[in-house]
């Protein structure tokens, strides 16, 4: 559910020179779904000054490259668009906090300090509290407790959120906006700074929902073995640690609860104007005006970010005379008709795996 709005290069002209996509999720006073779903050939950037667009309507998820490193050797995009659901489709509930679907579960999340690597929830499942054994390091977290509001239809969106250097110090490690903490992945060791990513997720709801009830609270409970849990019908977001290094050092977390919005708040239009229907009822939500150019020229010594504006995703990309990432010269950029903006934004590390043939996508 998020589209290409722009990207980050180190001070270099190659493909290996990118190192992030932004990616967005639009906002829309409504239900939306991500549809129409397809790839694209891209032979149209082998030369300068034409034009390389996805299909009316849609926006950029993705890009392919090949081995050799030049602009040309982006060979396909893949592309979405956006539909809205009409107010049939979901089942109306009450305004409000909404509960647990069943009593949090505890998943054994038990690993040998030896071996590194993800500990999770159950898939549709995020984090309410954590079980600490004898010992005092994060090899000795032995279980997570997990749970899912009521009427969730599993993950909306998933992130892996990069904790390897900020996490290694006194702060937070928060997940974004709208998602709630699923699981961590740490290197083969049981320290606090051996923590390398948090895994967010949005939960998938037939509705309008907010996050809400934002809230932290003292973990002094991690001190001993037992289990610390956040209040009832919360989820995990963030933790924040001291300057030590031990588990103990997990002083605080912040959490959030998921409410329903009535239609009152955000109204469902089961019809915007100008939408050819599909099917069901469902509509592909029709670009708000014709694409504009985004000026994104950058001298090759400079890196950074180039970007739509603000409220837009990447339709297109134009090329110059040269054939690398410094004679991007444009993004043809546009939004759904209705959107109020962005309900979420991450950047998608490629740094290393853009290196090579493969795929980059949001």
């Amino acid at each position: 559910n998020m589209f290409l709005t722009g990207f980050d290069r180190s001070p270099c002209g190659n493909l290996h020179c990118m190192e992030q996509l932004r990616c967005c999720e639009f906002a829309y006073p409504g239900i939306t779904v991500q549809a129409c779903e397809g790839t694209a050939d891209w032979g149209c950037l082998d030369s300068a000054g034409g034009l390389c667009s996805a299909p009316d309507n849609t926006f950029l998820t993705g890009i392919y490259r090949s081995e050799c490193e030049d602009l040309h050797c982006i060979d396909n995009a893949t592309y979405a668009c956006l539909e809205h659901v009409p107010t049939f489709a979901p089942t109306p509930a009450p305004f409000g906090t909404l509960p647990y679907e069943e009593t949090p579960v505890a998943t054994n999340v038990t690993k040998p300090p030896s071996f590194g690597g993800w500990v999770s929830c159950e898939d549709g499942f995020a984090v309410t509290g954590i079980k600490r054994g004898d010992c005092d390091n994060i090899t000795c977290i032995e279980e997570f407790e997990c749970a899912r509001p009521q009427g969730s239809t599993g993950y909306l969106s998933c992130v892996n959120v990069n904790i390897r250097s900020t996490f290694d110090y006194k702060g937070w490690a928060s997940c974004p906006d709208n998602m709630f903490l699923t699981g961590f992945d740490r290197s083969p060791c049981g320290n606090l700074h051996c923590m390398e990513q948090l895994r967010c997720c949005e939960f998938a709801y037939p509705g309008i929902t907010v996050q809400a009830c934002e809230g932290t609270a003292d973990w002094g409970c991690m001190d001993s073995a037992g289990l610390c849990s956040v209040p009832d019908n919360m989820f995990l977001t963030g933790i924040y640690r001291s300057d030590c290094d031990d588990l103990h050092c997990i002083d605080k977390v912040s959490y959030a609860c998921l409410q329903h919005a009535p239609s009152t708040l955000a109204p469902l239009d089961p019809s915007p104007p100008a939408p050819t229907p599909t099917v069901f009822g469902v509509v592909t939500l029709p670009y708000e005006e014709t694409p504009v150019t985004t000026n994104v020229t950058m001298p090759p010594r400079f890196g950074g970010w180039i970007s739509c504006e603000d409220g837009f995703a990447v339709t297109g990309i134009t090329r110059g005379d040269c054939d690398d990432l410094t004679c991007i010269e444009e993004f043809e950029c546009a939004r759904p008709q209705g959107s109020t903006g962005y309900l979420s934004c991450v950047n998608v590390n490629i740094r290393s795996t853009f290196d090579y043939k493969g795929w980059a996508s949001c």
